[in-house]
């Protein structure tokens, strides 16, 4: 006969049991509800260890590779030795003193031959201010920092301005999610089947060189295959692959071995492209129905059409503002500034700028364009755009411009009073080197009726930015310019024209002399 004591210890084991049993089916059963559709994988190299420099800026080195998987939807992970003590290669990665931080590799010491300096956000300084189904605007600091293109180094890292107020599509934020995409930044979903989609793949790391030349190569690695959505442009998925071959065209360092494959080429790069964009755009307004306007810095560099190597990376512009025209990308917002593509103002046309701010004017560079000015207080300009058709402009001392503002319907609109227009100065001209020339701008705004500017008169001032005036409609412009001709001034240095005068002063003595002398 079992004790009381007996009893109530078997019955709470078999609750403990029981669950136990209940829990587990729980779990069992929600690892079996969830299907894992957006189920990630990776490779991590471990138990990396017998570096050797194997030249080329390049080493191998002995790991165990391990498969991992993880589900964003229930959180679930597991992983797989896919290989154990395997050789492998990789490109060194020196720190600032030159030394490899993985191999400590020091005969192909980096000197760090070009050093340039980047900007980029301080990701844990954004604040959001605004968002919508377009765009979010938010303000975050910019940092800058040293880096070297031949090995990858980076290093003195700062801010170098706070607050900066940036207006960005959602598209560059945007990560996947089962049924759609969610900006990461302001946290603005978007719903998209992603019916069509396409592959890419890249390495991860290289096992083996299979083939090189001039073009490309071909590797064997462990890597991954990334699904990406041809409607939205986001990753969908990205899997690991185990023995991945893969052929792609090379990627240069400085000194003309490829990165990935050690390939030394031996291309002359004698076809080049100039190629330019920005970096950390910030600040950005828009201007009118056809311009944006940012703060920013303009790199520019050449790229070998033969082979893709790049030239000469420089940076041509820092913390400048810059005006160009929307950019939509066959989408119907422009993806710099989030502005609404316009049905009456088409992007094939040329067009010049609206401006509601002298203020910002007087900051500008030298206009490359018709720019107007529109008063303070008058109609926004966002659904206008200044239309320009441009003739004559290879000539030596004349160009045409028709100008013409426009609304969201392409329609021609008055002008509101007491606007300028500015024009910019002829090719290899500014303020100071016009001066000499006599400038006239006609107006042409009916059949005979015309309407005359020059700088003889005061109604044309040379500033800065360029030629401007003030109108009160708009139509064609023929802007002329000619040397006016030099005026033949007593040079102070002539010494035969300071005798004349002085013997003209004598002259004029005696006479008066001679005159007293009568008098008296």
């Amino acid at each position: 006969m079992k004790s009381e004591r007996g009893t109530k210890h078997t019955t709470v084991w078999l609750l403990c049991i029981l669950m136990a049993l209940l829990c587990a089916g729980q779990a069992l059963a929600d690892t079996t509800a969830c299907t894992h559709p957006n189920m990630e994988s990776y490779f991590e190299n471990r138990q990396v260890h017998s570096f050797t420099y194997i030249g080329n800026d390049r080493h191998s080195f002995i790991c165990d590779v391990y498969l991992c998987y993880s589900c964003p939807t229930c959180n679930a992970s597991w992983e797989e030795l896919v290989e154990d003590d395997i050789e492998s290669t990789g490109r060194c990665r020196y720190n600032k003193e030159g030394v490899c931080q993985n191999c400590g590799a020091t005969g192909g010491v980096c000197q760090h031959p070009q050093v340039l300096e980047y900007k980029d956000i301080a990701s844990d300084s954004v604040k959001i201010i605004s968002s919508d189904d377009q765009v979010h605007v938010y303000t975050a600091d910019i940092i800058a920092f040293n880096y070297c293109p031949e090995c990858g180094t980076r290093w003195n890292e700062r801010v170098v301005k706070k607050g900066a107020r940036f207006r960005d599509t959602h598209d560059q934020w945007f990560v996947p999610v089962q049924d759609g995409s969610i900006c990461e930044l302001c946290g603005y979903k978007q719903s998209c089947s992603h019916e069509h989609t396409e592959k890419t793949s890249y390495a991860h790391n290289v096992k083996k060189v299979l083939q090189a030349n001039a073009k490309t190569h071909t590797l064997l690695c462990n890597g991954y295959e990334e699904t990406f959505c041809t409607d939205c442009g986001h990753v969908l998925s990205s899997n690991a692959v185990v023995n991945l071959e893969l052929t792609d065209a090379h990627y240069y360092h400085a000194n003309s071995v490829c990165r990935d494959c050690g390939y030394q080429s031996t291309c002359a790069h004698k076809s080049r492209e100039y190629v330019q964009c920005y970096d950390t755009v910030y600040d950005i307004e828009i201007l009118d129905g056809a311009n944006h306007a940012f703060f920013g810095d303009m790199w520019g560099w050449y790229e070998c059409l033969d082979c893709g190597y790049i030239i000469d990376e420089t940076k041509t512009a820092d913390d400048e503002y810059f005006i160009e025209q929307h950019v939509y990308a066959g989408g119907d917002h422009c993806v710099i500034c989030g502005a609404k593509k316009a049905a009456g103002i088409p992007e094939s046309s040329q067009y010049g700028v609206i401006m509601t701010d002298s203020d910002a004017l007087s900051g500008m560079q030298a206009v490359t364009v018709p720019t107007i000015i529109f008063p303070a207080g008058t109609e926004n300009p966002l659904n206008m755009a200044l239309k320009v058709e441009a003739s004559d402009v290879g000539n030596e001392n004349s160009v045409t411009y028709d100008v013409a503002l426009i609304n969201s319907q392409g329609e021609k609109v008055e002008l509101p009073a007491g606007c300028i227009l500015c024009f910019p100065y002829p090719e290899g001209l500014d303020k100071d080197s016009m001066r000499p020339y006599r400038i006239t701008i006609r107006h042409y705004y009916g059949e005979k009726d015309v309407e005359t500017f020059s700088t003889e008169d005061g109604t044309i001032e040379l500033t800065k930015q360029g030629l401007c005036i003030r109108v009160s409609s708009l139509s064609p412009f023929v802007i002329e310019w000619e040397e006016q001709p030099e005026v033949d001034l007593p040079k102070t240095g002539d010494n035969s024209q300071i005798a004349l005068w002085f013997a003209m002063l004598a002259l004029a003595s005696v006479a008066l002399t001679t005159l007293k002398r009568k008098t008296a």
